[in-house]
């Protein structure tokens, strides 16, 4: 829709009450995989943003990682106010609108190194606990204990790819005796090229942010692994990732193995999420699992 017309929000302070929002919007689209309800316009004063209307429960989630990854010094779009509604979805959020392109539209290695140090630089950022953080708490105490329950929640959906599972139960009895990030860190958790902006400067932006978590960092890269794999790249689109990240330094033997593992474990979730959201696709999602399994097996033989 490119209709222009003016918008009322309420914006949900957390200490000052609430206020309302007007919003001219130019433009209104729905995401490609149908999560998402997406304005373009501008505000009162002028200012470019975008509205965004998750379809998951997950609006504040994003508008407190994007306040978290802004506030120190991440590139990601600014958030400006949590706002709710009263058609579905209810809940969403306002941010600086980024003029670009994704990294899916703009694909290079030097892109792609940029995009792994921009990640690194993320993972800088500590935080409260591990799984979802708010206002000082947090879903889970420990990494193992986060994991154990991602893995206890994928498994009855991944029950007709016994060959994938077993191997993810295998792989988390060799990474949890060395242990996870026991320093919980920002994690993106859904790494892939159509999440990643690149502005007019070709600077690299993060966006979609409502499935951060705090975290081992080593999932982010294990699930750009994942995302690499899934869409038939080869393996030198991820070294591309990983050299940014590592600043071009081997990853140890630890690392490795933590990225195969989040890897898999990423396969597994996206098959939890399609076999809920999207369950036409569900064979899809199986050969995706398999493909990284198949791709694991190669590797620790």
């Amino acid at each position: 829709m490119s209709i222009s017309e003016i918008k009322n929000y309420t914006h949900q302070e957390t200490r000052n009450g609430k206020r309302d929002i007007n919003v001219m919007v130019t433009e209104t689209f729905v995401s490609a995989n149908n999560q998402s309800q997406l304005m373009h316009g501008h505000l009162e004063n002028g200012r470019s943003v975008t509205l965004k209307f998750p379809n998951t429960d997950f609006a504040y989630n994003e508008y407190l990682g994007l306040s978290l990854l802004t506030n120190n010094g991440i590139r990601a779009p600014q958030p400006i106010a949590f706002i709710t509604r009263d058609e579905v979805p209810k809940n969403g959020l306002i941010m600086e609108r980024i003029n670009g392109v994704t990294l899916y539209e703009a694909p290079s290695p030097k892109n792609r190194f940029l995009l792994g140090r921009a990640v690194r630089k993320m993972h800088d950022i500590s935080v409260e606990g591990f799984g979802l953080v708010n206002n000082g708490s947090s879903q889970f105490q420990s990494g193992e204990e986060y994991i154990a329950s991602v893995i206890s929640d994928l498994t009855p959906y991944a029950q007709n790819n016994k060959d994938g599972l077993n191997l993810l139960y295998n792989l988390w009895n060799k990474v949890e005796p060395h242990g996870v990030q026991q320093s919980p860190k920002f994690i993106h958790r859904d790494l892939k090229d159509k999440n990643v902006m690149l502005d007019q400067a070709g600077d690299i932006t993060l966006i979609d942010l409502e499935y951060w978590n705090g975290g081992d960092p080593m999932w982010d890269v294990g699930g750009y692994l994942f995302f690499t794999l899934r869409t038939g790249e080869s393996e030198s689109t991820f070294i591309d990732f990983l050299q940014g990240y590592t600043d071009g330094q081997e990853p140890t033997d630890n690392q490795k193995l933590n990225t195969l593992f989040y890897s898999l474990l990423s396969a597994g979730r996206f098959l939890e999420l399609v076999a809920q959201k999207d369950p036409a696709n569900i064979d899809y999602a199986i050969r995706s699992m398999n493909t990284v399994s198949s791709f694991i097996k190669k590797k620790v033989q």
